[in-house]
């Protein structure tokens, strides 16, 4: 049979004897039919099974009972006290640990061993805090290396240890049920710090409207009986029975009967209103419908409360006037309760599953985010993928409600999150935050369908960091821009398209292997047993150059040809290829597009600023285009300029020459005039001083034409500024910020050749050098001579 690893032919020799040749498979041609069509029944290729096989992400996370992970939570009884992880407990008694050395190790060492007891047999199921460590001592003692006294040792150690550091509750296994909980736990204590002062002052006006009765009471004729007199409201503690008794004998003076009913009822209000807000028990309703007939129904409650304790406040003060308020009180409803009373109302809690979510309650919702009441919904996601329900839909989409929670981002109105069970610290921040927004809230926790834990958790991780259920929030209350509002940092790597992962494998001989990879939608879609039928399983060995890793082929977006595959590894580290089908590619592609979106909001590859950059680089482009024709324009203009210049006064040297005329000096300047001959002088005398100083303007005419000092042809000057920061001694700007030769002895002979050999247009001539006794002049004068 073929070779699928070489797809060479080879001889099949039977027992017989006959040899059989065997057609070669076209790796490609064959696994790109898969590709195209998903019919596995003509593949010809060997295949393997997918069973046990697992992308890098993956194995690093599979046996979460044995890696220290968020889970379990502690639960503390005690409700002002914060739910922690297991972790966090157990690293907090290990900082507190006393002594050093030895003991202290060894310490440490069984309360790591007692958190990966408690974690093994509580990830699964929740359980009673103080008990399960006991359990859990006994099972480390018991499996511990040392002698039988040493081992009731250490358990009298580590429950000290405990009982130390106490923290009496119950440990959260990780499943859906702990959401509630954790959500109630968050609420009590942000009511109980949002309301303690208002609570207070609740307080002490409940005791003064109680004194104002006990006032009004003894201005009755039942107060001046003897047994009134000397009965029980001379005690120095309020008696409430013994309040109440004489509550039925107020109001015998007609005076004061209108008030008494008043404060009687305020009193009532305010003991209900006080005692329900202590208590902080959120009722939480499973139903749209129920949820909103509850909130109504608190909320006049509270309305009463705080009507209650505004007439309270005017009856201490003996400001209430009937006439006045009455009519006031009579319409009194939420428009005139203050901004920090509406902040103490319970807000309505409805805890919805995706699969309640039909279009009914989909309606409702977003007719409800609309309005502008304290409502927070929390939605539990099982599954971020769901079929399509109808012909014209696609076979694999975002679930209902992740699609929900998206048009609810764009609605701009709400709170809106969606975040992991897994994830406790963005958990609880989604929680608090959404409990601060004053307006509706809508939290969707993807919580996996898994039934074992640990299988549950790595399907939450991998559906978080392959960017299938990506977690954000978007929070109005922090400003009205994007920039304000979104945040996708709980995303690991979340400017990227992808995260990476590292495992180690150890193969069939022991060797250690350690395997980094990027983990795509692609690899969490072919772990999902749903897709299986849309993967085939080959040796990476089979592949050929027609095959393209799965990062790569979306990542370019098309533009990479080639069939599509992802790696999948066994236990001992081994790579297998897993091909895909156009259709789990083209779902993993709007999945892509789908955190791109995301991306963008959070400003993370915004095409907006991409295109601006690209328009801005433009312009700067053909500015820059612009300034260097214009520079390179002018300095030719003036180079022309120059070289005609001299080109005029050679030529003109040139015909005075032919003519028999003196000639002037090539670029030099004007010579100074001659001073007037005596009138006395002869012809004869003329004659001789012109004969006489005929040698010495030849003379002088030799010295401007040398060579020997140095000069620069100004004319040609750049104005790059390289000579004169060399030696701004020797080098200096004239007028028009053109270089010339200022001192030629003002510095070495070396400064003068250097700025010739830096100069970009060789302008500047070094001559010779006039310091006979300078060093390395041999070196310079040679390098001086390609420039004189």
């Amino acid at each position: 049979m073929p070779d699928v690893e070489t797809g060479l032919k080879l001889d099949q020799v039977s027992k017989n004897g006959p040899v059989e040749k065997v057609v070669e498979i076209d790796i490609a041609r064959d696994l790109g039919q898969f590709f195209l069509t998903g019919n596995k029944k003509n593949v010809k290729t060997k295949l393997s099974s997918l069973s046990g096989l697992h992308s890098v992400y993956t194995a690093n996370l599979a046996n979460s009972a044995k890696r220290r992970i968020d889970f379990p939570l502690v639960l503390p009884d005690d409700l002002q006290q914060h739910v922690v992880s297991l972790s966090q407990f157990i690293d907090s008694i290990i900082e507190n640990l006393e002594g050093e050395g030895e003991k202290v190790e060894e310490q440490k060492h069984y309360l790591y061993l007692v958190e990966n007891t408690l974690r093994q047999s509580t990830l699964d199921k929740s359980a009673p805090f103080a008990k399960s460590w006991e359990e859990a001592v006994k099972q480390v003692a018991t499996a511990a290396r040392i002698d039988k006294s040493k081992k009731q040792e250490l358990q009298s150690t580590l429950r000290v240890l405990f009982e130390k550091n106490a923290l009496n509750g119950e440990l959260l296994a990780f499943n859906p049920e702990i959401i509630q909980r954790l959500f109630s736990r968050i609420y009590s204590k942000q009511t109980a710090k949002r309301s303690a002062e208002f609570l207070q002052k609740s307080k002490d006006l409940l005791q003064q409207v109680r004194d104002v009765l006990i006032t009004e009471f003894e201005k009755s004729d039942a107060a001046k009986t003897p047994d009134q007199l000397g009965g029980q409201l001379a005690a120095d503690e309020f008696n409430l029975d013994a309040f109440s008794g004489l509550m039925g004998h107020i109001g015998d003076k007609g005076e004061s009967q209108s008030r008494v009913k008043r404060l009687q009822k305020a009193e009532t209000l305010l003991a209900e209103m006080i005692e329900k807000m202590e208590d902080g028990e959120l009722t939480v309703c499973t139903d749209l419908a129920s949820g909103l007939k509850q909130y109504e129904s608190e909320l006049k409650k509270f309305i009463g409360y705080f009507k209650a304790r505004q007439i309270a406040l005017l009856e201490v003060e003996n400001q209430y006037q009937a006439n006045l308020h009455d009519a006031f009180f009579e319409k009194f409803d939420l428009i005139n309760v203050s901004l920090v009373e509406q902040a103490l109302i319970w807000p309505a809690v409805i805890y919805l599953k995706q699969d309640e979510l039909n279009a009914e309650r989909i309606a409702e919702i977003l007719r409800i985010a609309d309005a502008d009441i304290p409502i927070k919904v929390i939605i539990e996601i099982t599954h971020p993928l769901e079929p399509g329900r109808s012909a014209y839909e696609a076979m694999q989409s975002p679930g209902a409600a992740n699609r929900l929670l998206r048009t609810l981002l764009y609605g701009n109105q709400t709170y809106v999150g969606q975040v992991a069970l897994s994830d406790v610290k963005g958990l609880k921040s989604a929680f608090k935050k959404g409990l601060q927004y004053k307006g509706p809230a809508f939290i969707g926790i993807f919580v996996g369908e898994k039934e074992k834990a640990n299988e549950r958790y790595t399907e939450v991780m991998g559906a978080t960091h392959s960017r299938v259920s990506p977690v954000f929030t978007s929070n109005p209350g922090k400003g009205s821009t994007w920039a304000q509002k979104f945040c996708l940092k709980h995303n690991e790597n979340y400017e990227r398209d992808w995260t990476s992962a590292t495992a180690q494998f150890s193969d069939e001989n022991g060797a250690a292997k350690e395997v980094t990879e990027e983990f795509t939608i692609l690899d969490f879609l072919t772990e999902n047993t749903t897709f299986a039928g849309h993967c085939v399983v080959v040796d990476q060995a089979a592949l050929t150059d027609s095959f393209v890793l799965g990062c790569r082929f979306m990542q370019k977006e098309g533009s990479v040809s080639g069939i599509p595959y992802v790696l999948k590894y066994d236990v001992k580290g081994k790579a297998y290829a897993v091909i895909v089908t156009q259709f789990l590619v083209n779902l993993a592609q709007k999945l892509l597009m789908n955190w791109r979106g995301l991306q963008e909001l959070a400003g993370v590859n915004n095409s907006h600023v991409i295109a601006q950059m690209a328009i801005e680089e433009e312009k700067f482009a053909k500015a820059l285009a612009d300034k260097e024709a214009e520079l390179e324009s002018a300095y030719q203009a003036r180079l022309d300029s120059a070289l005609g210049a001299v080109a005029d006064e050679i030529v003109g040297n040139i015909a005075a020459g032919l003519l028999g005329q003196a000639t002037a000096p090539v670029s030099a300047p004007a010579a100074t005039a001659p001073k007037p001959v005596a009138a006395a002088t002869t012809p004869a005398a003329e004659t001789k001083d012109v004969v006489e100083t005929k040698p010495e303007a030849e003379a002088e005419e030799d010295e401007d034409m040398s060579f020997d000092e140095a000069y620069i042809d100004t004319p040609l000057c750049t104005s790059c500024n390289e000579c004169v920061q060399r030696n701004k001694m020797i080098f200096a700007y004239d007028g028009n910020q053109q270089a010339y030769i200022k001192d030629a002895s003002a510095g070495p002979f070396r400064d003068i050749v250097e700025a010739a050999e830096k100069c970009p247009v060789k302008i500047i001539h070094p001559g010779k050098p006039l310091n006979p006794g300078e060093s390395g002049l041999d070196d310079l004068v040679k390098r001086a001579s390609v420039f004189n």
